[in-house]
């Protein structure tokens, strides 16, 4: 887009050129009638305003060419400082999207490096609780054996007191019914 606003710019620049150039032709053409006019009359101020007529058209003209050259000269350098900031940009900008490709490709090869550790480790917690599982169970078989034993040994001395105290009810039943009630009714 800058060089069609270059064009454009020039095309201006040579329309003001032109129109100047048009400008000073009529400007110095009726400078010259107003001199001609005056020294025919004898008007001096007619004359005058002819002279300045012819000068002030040649000071716009000169005027003229000159903003129209500075325009061109300035828009030029505008142009160039346009074109160098657009290299310098581009430049940057692949300067950045290198360190930006760089980062992501560390980032990458890093989350690469935790998740082979994190795998590991993973590996690592998985083969342990495995192994604790299997030693916990063992110990749990172990302990239920054990507290099974104690039971199976309390259920025995159960069973023989409940056969101690079956053999021995009648004769406790016997003596509370003869001896004592006897003894207690004759008090």
């Amino acid at each position: 887009m800058p060089i069609i606003e270059q064009i454009g710019r020039s095309i201006m620049a040579l329309f003001n050129v032109v129109s100047s150039i048009f400008k000073l032709i009529i400007d110095v053409i009726t400078g010259f009638i107003k001199i001609v006019l005056g020294i025919f009359t004898g008007d001096w101020s007619k004359i005058w305003e002819g002279v300045k007529d012819i000068f002030k058209g040649a000071w716009d003209f000169i005027k003229g060419i000159f903003s129209a050259v500075g325009e061109e000269i300035g828009a030029l350098i505008q142009t160039g400082f346009e074109f160098v900031k657009n290299i310098i940009v581009g430049i940057w900008d692949g300067i950045v999207l290198y360190f930006e490709i760089a980062y992501n490709n560390i980032i990458g090869v890093w989350q690469l490096i935790v998740s082979f550790f994190q795998g590991l480790w993973d590996g690592i917690v998985s083969i342990f609780s495995t192994v604790g599982q299997w030693f916990g169970d063992r110990f749990q078989e172990a302990w239920d054996f054990i507290v099974g034993i104690f039971k199976g040994i309390g259920q025995w001395f159960s069973d023989r007191w409940n056969d101690v105290k079956n053999i021995l009810s009648p004769v406790a039943n016997w003596y509370k019914r003869a001896v004592a009630k006897k003894a207690w009714d004759k008090l």
